[in-house]
């Protein structure tokens, strides 16, 4: 299955439209939280949004870098920015297509985005994130999880079709949407320290009507 970045785009654009709830300096609570373990340097954003972690980090006198497929995030962001008189580095750009130098972040962030590739594109980005942090530089990441509600719905259901284990291709967003296991994303980053791993079932009421997520949260340091 190909995913249509054009189509991707016109799909989130949408999504951040109606987005509500998300503050331009409300950043996850776990980088807040281990803010002092991240060394002083540049911050990579794959899949920004509108900025909630990316702003916080400039906030904190990081170099920061963000990508987003959205227009509408990209420039809900810049906005946000400008009106605190902040500098930051974002760019309109499909996360498939990224080129990140090696050795240069003492921090990658990756929320709610790489769920949304298939193995070989998730496998290329998780080696580049690999291969951009710096020695003890950390990753940040938080993807579904199997306790997704929606996994044991796709799975009873013939209208989604599993390509790849635990990986649906949802025909209606022309777009992948994995569900990660805890040994798949502990497997993926064997080589780094944990500092912070969690699965959580949360109410979502940022968008439609409410509804649940099972997510996983990892973050962990090159070594």
């Amino acid at each position: 299955m190909k995913n249509d970045s054009n189509k991707i785009s016109a799909y989130w654009d949408n999504f951040h439209k109606d987005i509500k709830g998300y503050g331009a300096f409300r950043p996850d609570p776990v980088l807040s939280r281990y803010l002092k373990l991240i060394s002083k340097g540049k911050v990579l954003d794959l899949g920004l949004g509108e900025g909630r972690n990316a702003l916080f980090f400039v906030q904190n006198g990081f170099e920061v870098k963000g990508i987003d497929i959205s227009e509408t995030a990209i420039q809900s962001c810049i906005k946000r920015a400008k009106e605190a008189k902040l500098e930051i580095d974002v760019k309109l750009q499909d996360i498939r297509n990224i080129k990140v130098p090696e050795n240069t972040y003492s921090l990658i962030i990756a929320t709610m985005v790489l769920q949304f590739l298939n193995k070989k594109e998730r496998d290329t980005i998780f080696e580049k994130i690999k291969k951009g942090l710096i020695k003890n530089g950390i990753v940040f990441l938080r993807v579904f999880s199997l306790e997704d509600p929606s996994y044991k719905i796709k799975l009873e259901s013939d209208k989604f079709e599993m390509i790849e284990p635990n990986t649906f291709f949802l025909k209606k967003r022309n777009m992948c949407i994995h569900y990660f296991s805890e040994k798949e994303v502990k497997s993926i980053f064997r080589d780094f320290q944990i500092i912070n791993f969690s699965e959580i079932y949360s109410l979502d009421l940022a968008h439609g009507e409410p509804h649940y997520h099972g997510m996983i949260t990892y973050m962990g340091k090159k070594i």
